[in-house]
């Protein structure tokens, strides 16, 4: 059964990557694949615009942290402590990649940013022209 779901896994992740249908700057994301596997779950979204919602996560609260990579583009992350309200500044992220321990405000793609969940709901949103794909994994400890 483990299998089957990282089949799953791996496909749908490959498929998000090649869709553009328009997404919504607004709620919703509408280029969002959400994949649960137990006690960890994935999020996968793309768009082309700036300032798009590529996803929305739904309550992880529950979930010791999240890594984040983008595979194209750059994004910026929200965060909501009530479920409704987004922060209006970019979240800063830990670069797990990089030498010193200067948080970032704007991923650089192919890159893995690490985020403890200290949240009701995560927004990851297009930080630029450039189409962005990104992809977040969450795990309970």
């Amino acid at each position: 059964m483990k299998f089957a779901k990282l089949i799953l896994v791996v496909l749908l992740w490959i498929a998000s990557g090649e869709s553009q249908a328009a997404c919504d700057s607004g709620v919703d994301a509408a280029n969002q694949a959400t994949i649960s596997l137990g006690a960890s779950i994935i999020y996968t979204g793309n768009c082309a615009d700036d300032n798009d919602v590529l996803i929305i996560t739904g309550d992880v609260s529950s979930y010791g942290a999240c890594s984040l990579m983008s595979t194209v583009g750059a994004v910026d992350v929200l965060v909501s402590l009530d479920g409704t309200t987004y922060s209006t500044a970019a979240l800063s992220l830990r670069d797990e990649g990089a030498t010193d321990t200067n948080p970032v405000l704007v991923s650089v793609a192919l890159r893995v940013y690490l985020l403890p969940v200290y949240y009701r709901k995560i927004k990851i949103i297009q930080n630029g022209a450039t189409d962005a794909t990104a992809h977040l994994f969450c795990k309970r400890y």
